[in-house]
């Protein structure tokens, strides 16, 4: 049978299992309180051109080798700061991850070490059990390359604590993703960036480019208000009550051009008020590369974004500084190298 006598088949079946928008509800976990879609949740957004500054914040990371006992990691990270919808400041600045395992007390370790760098976590919120729950799949530990995310991750909040500090009062902090506090010890950076939040007045906010939220019938809740909302600009709100401590965040969904085609989903300290944030973002998510995303993120990713052929000159640049240890170094990575050769074939 052809290909596309099969695909064809597929995609009736996928028709057949997709459920229809209606009555649906989203809760993020059990103990959460859901809120059922209705059409009097959705509000208008108006595009505002504001004094305020806006501070876009965002990271980026390649691993440049690995074994199943080690990994090290290029890190960077980057902002950039808006006012009246120009730019007006930027900058990035990068580090290094060792992450190493050990055994201590029957039990696998990992742990990192930091490589130059502000703004970086401190070392001892960067050890790990290898079974942590929060980090690993199914039973068997997680891979110590996830350690890169982790600091990746801690570095971006301990960079938008150290705005915080130096921006005026009523200023707007945007990180890339959600303000969650998912992986053991996040919940300290997070603290700290809410604190400082408070303190000097300064909203802390999150866009996420991608969500996995089904709703209670198990459909996508993005696609669900995607097809139930109005025209033009909008935000969702409410979503869910969150009542777990580790999660101190206010959920919106938001469309914030008339012609995107994405709904994303917005987060604000639950302390603090949204005020005329969505006008902010909806009056920066104009440029028609990706209508409906603030173009202060989509900078901000090109800052912090390391490119394949920086990867490969940085593990060119590693392999001359090992010389004669790379070989040794090879013997752990063709543990797990198998793959990649097969690629390279093909």
């Amino acid at each position: 049978m052809k290909h596309a006598n099969i695909l064809k088949k597929v995609i009736t079946a996928l028709n057949t299992n997709l459920p229809n928008p209606g009555n649906d509800q989203v809760m993020l976990r059990v103990e959460d309180k859901a809120v059922e879609v209705s059409k009097q949740n959705f509000h208008k957004i108006e595009p505002v051109i504001s004094d305020k500054k806006i501070a876009f914040i965002d990271g980026g990371n390649a691993e440049l080798i690995s074994a199943p006992n080690f990994s090290v990691h290029f890190i960077r990270l980057a902002y950039c700061i808006f006012q009246k919808n120009k730019r007006i400041q930027s900058r990035q600045q990068h580090f290094y991850v060792l992450a190493t395992s050990s055994v201590k007390e029957g039990k696998i370790m990992y742990k990192c070490q930091i490589f130059q760098g502000k703004a970086v976590p401190d070392e001892a919120d960067l050890v790990f059990e290898a079974t942590d729950e929060t980090l690993r799949h199914g039973l068997r530990h997680f891979s110590i390359s996830k350690l890169g995310g982790i600091a990746r991750r801690f570095a971006e909040l301990r960079m938008a604590t150290e705005l915080c500090r130096e921006l005026e009062p009523g200023s707007v902090i945007v990180l890339d993703g959600t303000l969650e506090a998912a992986v053991t010890n996040e919940k300290k950076y997070l603290d700290e960036l809410f604190n400082a939040g408070l303190d000097r007045n300064v909203l802390v906010t999150s866009l996420a480019k991608t969500t996995g939220l089904l709703s209670d019938k198990a459909n996508s809740f993005n696609a669900v208000l995607n097809e139930l909302g109005p025209e033009g600009i909008w935000y969702y709100h409410p979503v869910t009550e969150i009542k777990a401590s580790s999660y101190q965040a206010d959920i919106y969904f938001v469309k914030l051009h008339q012609k995107s085609e994405h709904v994303f989903r917005f987060e604000l300290f639950k302390k603090q008020q949204a005020g005329d944030v969505l006008g902010i973002l909806a009056a920066n998510s104009k440029d028609m590369v990706f209508p409906g995303y603030p173009y202060g993120l989509i900078i901000t990713d090109r800052l912090a974004r390391v490119s394949n052929r920086e990867k490969e000159y940085l593990i060119t640049q590693l392999s001359t500084v090992a010389a004669d240890d790379f070989d040794k170094l090879k013997r752990y990575v063709n543990s797990t190298n198998a793959h990649h050769i097969l690629d390279r074939i093909s």
